[in-house]
């Protein structure tokens, strides 16, 4: 009974952790953010203006380089239709 349910824990642990870092997990409050300012977009211009912003969360730490709109947008984590 204790294998079973150390077992059951470690699997729930490996399951949580592998699914908390997958990208449109990590990301998706980003793309939250970005999502309605692409829809909004109406040309090129508008566009490039959009892959500029940096969302209010994009900012980890003063060291590293912000993410961009146009980072997310890149990558592919936009996309409702696209699931790994």
């Amino acid at each position: 009974m204790i294998v079973l349910v150390t077992f059951l824990v470690a699997a729930s642990v490996v399951a949580w952790v592998v699914l908390m870092n997958h990208p449109q997990v990590q990301y998706g409050p980003l793309a939250s953010f970005c999502r309605p300012l692409y829809a909004r977009a109406h040309n090129l211009i508008d566009t490039t203006k959009v892959d500029a912003w940096v969302p209010p969360d994009g900012n980890r730490s003063e060291t590293d380089k912000p993410l961009r709109c146009g980072d997310i947008r890149r990558a592919g984590l936009l996309d409702d239709s696209v699931r790994s």
